[in-house]
């Protein structure tokens, strides 16, 4: 049952965390199995500190499993949680390039007359598109490892393997935190419904400029005020 540290380690930490995902337990559970407190359980997952040679048989008791089975397993499993974790990176980049350029598409429709027919109009549409899919995407990857909010995802594409406790956030913030990307298609249409209604009734350029600054600020600060909130 010898193990070594650093990438072993890591990979040991991702096995627990992934077996005990599978097993329904919480980290809590798995304390109270293994005598360690929850604090234990989370540093061992994380790959900071290393069960003992006890640890890990009461760990695979726990598991219903033997030790070698659980040491065994620890390569694929850590292969696998990489992979998964360098994919989501990739996803939350995407996600901020695409909204990038859903505000450049926005401002850039400013002053139209057809509105609606204009082709920043349609790459608007295309990025709505895109971050929903993308979201789809991310969450099938959280699935797998127990997480569902956007914090969790992101704490995940940087190494935290344990779900956040959203339990003490406010309402609003857990809401935001489980639904993001409909957070943001109803930002996408609440801009284009007042730029098309000031379009409509001939409102000046500048007061279009500034509708379209006044929503795109009003969604970042609420993002980020989650986003501190949760924290």
């Amino acid at each position: 049952m010898a193990y070594r540290d650093g990438g072993d380690l890591n990979a040991l930490g991702a096995s627990i965390a992934e077996r005990r995902r599978a097993c329904g337990m919480s980290q809590e559970e798995l304390a109270h199995a293994c005598l360690v407190s929850r604090p234990t359980i989370s540093s061992w997952e994380r790959g900071r500190t290393q069960p003992s040679a006890q640890d890990v048989k009461l760990l695979a008791a726990a598991f219903d499993i033997t030790a070698d089975e659980l040491l065994s397993a620890c390569e694929p499993v850590a292969r696998a949680v990489s992979a998964d974790r360098r994919e989501m990176k990739l996803l939350l980049l995407f996600d901020g390039i695409v909204f990038a350029i859903s505000v450049v598409a926005v401002f850039d429709n400013i002053g139209s007359e057809d509105y609606a027919g204009s082709p920043s109009f349609f790459i608007m549409l295309a990025c709505v598109v895109l971050l929903i899919a993308s979201s789809w995407r991310q969450r099938k990857i959280a699935a797998r490892h127990g997480f569902e909010s956007m914090m969790e995802r992101s704490r995940f594409a940087a190494g935290v393997l344990d779900p956040a406790d959203l339990s003490k956030l406010p309402e609003w913030v857990r809401w935001i935190n489980e639904h993001d990307w409909v957070l943001w298609v109803i930002v996408i249409c609440i801009q284009y419904a007042v730029l098309l209604i000031a379009t409509s009734f001939g409102a000046p350029f500048e007061l279009q400029i500034a509708l379209s600054v006044i929503t795109m600020s009003c969604y970042s600060a609420i993002m980020l005020l989650s986003w501190r909130i949760s924290s």
